[in-house]
This record gives C-alpha cells, structure tokens and sequence, in this order.
C-alpha cells in the first residue's frame, strides 16, 4: 500500500508540473507566431523490444529478464508546443526466464512467456530546447491484459532429464495494473515524425492467479526457503526501447 501511495504522489507531482507547463505555454502561444502547418492531432505506429521479468515474493533472485518484442499503434492529442496526452496499444511479449524450482522430486528451470495487450493513457511534457530534436518525457497508469500464458521448461524428474513446453493461460490473472515512465526525443521530417523512446513499466497489481492449480501451485524455490511459488505475490517489471513514426492529422 505504501508504494501505491507514493507512486500516486509521484504521478500527481508530476501531472501538476505539466498542468503549469500546460498554462505557461498557452500563454506564450498566443503571443507568439506558432507553424500553421503544425497538427495538433497525430496517429502512428511503434515497435520495439523489451526486457521483463517477475518479482516473486518481493525478491528477484527466482527469475531473470527475457527478451521481447512489442509493436502497436498511437494516437496523440497536443494542447500546444509543450504539453500533451496520447493512448497508445500494443502486442506484447513479457514474462520471466530462467524461472527456478522445486517440486516433489523434480527440479526444474524455465522460460514463462505471456502474449498480452498493453493499454498506455500518458501525459507527456515536452523539454523546451532551441533544437532539431525536442526531447520529452511521459508518465501515466499501463493495464495489460493477458489472455495467453506458456512455459517451456527443462530439468530433473529424479535422475531423468526432460523438456516440455505446457499452456498456462490461467497461471496469471486476466489484467495486471502499473505504472509507465519514460523519456524520449522526436525528430520532425515534415511529412511525419519519428519518435525514439525509452521506457520503464513498474507493475503494482498481484499477477499469480493464486486459485490455479498448476505447476507452480506446490513448486518451492532452489534458494530452500519454505514458500510456495504459487501462493505469493507475482509483480511484473519490464524495460523496453522503442521507434515510432507519426503522422499530423490537419492542421491547427
């Protein structure tokens, strides 16, 4: 609860600092001349690779990051130079690798592997600098939803080796709520920008569907501790880097 309520403090600082950009602005458009041709309206595409993971029980020592891919569309409403909203959608690849366990006499180690939807309302504030480029950066609530889990693992079955690959679609919950924050720079081509970002996503909501009875349900960690991976709490993290092209609908 405690890290809820600081991250709110953070997204409501920083929602004031734009809502003062947002007015300071404004009114230095209207005093001065701004490009007619300039769209306060744009849509476009974006894709990227990532790198996520899972924090079991408040501790990061169970997985390790696994690479992605994530690609998708966005449209972005400008209030003026400074200031603006976007909602952006996206196909995701996230998940944990090298997930490492216990259960009964088989010891086992994998790579879970979510097909999610990523669903981003951002506020984003640009850094006002005399320059080709306008570097910006953005914060705002991130909902994925996870409709298609799979986990593909290998290990010891007593003294046999194996490898399978299992569907877990209903290992994770339905929709995991976080928090996104990132800085980027756009590059006006005229006919379109192009946009490069950075970007962290800090999930808050448990994830482990903790009444599914699967194979994480009685597995414990290689560490000895005495907890049951399936009945703690599951939080995503993720970085990713992504490029974007946007298209100015009209005019202002």
């Amino acid at each position: 609860m405690k890290k809820i309520l600081k991250t709110f403090s953070l997204l409501v600082a920083l929602a004031a600092i734009c809502t003062l950009g947002l007015n300071t602005a404004s009114a230095q458009d209207t005093a001065a001349k701004s490009d007619s041709t300039k769209s306060k309206l744009m849509v476009g595409l974006r894709a990227g690779v990532n790198a996520s993971r899972f924090v079991i029980n408040n501790s990061t020592e169970t997985t390790n990051f696994i690479p992605g891919i994530q690609a998708g569309a966005f449209v972005k409403y400008s209030f003026n130079d400074w200031v603006a909203v976007a909602f952006e959608a996206a196909f995701s690849q996230a998940g944990a690798a090298n997930m490492r366990f216990h259960s009964g006499t088989t010891m086992s180690s994998g790579d879970f592997m979510s097909y999610n939807v990523q669903l981003n309302p951002v506020l984003q504030c640009k850094i006002p600098v005399l320059s080709v480029y306008e570097p910006y950066f953005f914060v705002g609530p991130s909902f994925t939803i996870n409709p298609h889990n799979t986990f593909r693992f290998s290990g010891l079955n007593g003294a046999t080796p194996f490898q399978d690959k299992i569907q877990v679609d209903d290992a994770l919950q339905p929709l995991d709520f976080g928090v996104l924050v990132g800085a980027g720079v756009d590059f006006n081509l005229r006919f379109a920008v192009l946009t490069i970002d950075a970007r962290y996503r800090h999930g808050l909501s448990d994830i482990r569907n903790k009444n599914m009875i699967d194979i994480f349900s009685k597995a414990t960690p290689t560490d000895n501790s005495n907890i049951l991976i399936g009945n703690e709490t599951w939080r995503s993290r993720q970085f990713s880097v992504q490029v974007g092209l946007g298209f100015p609908i009209g005019g202002k």
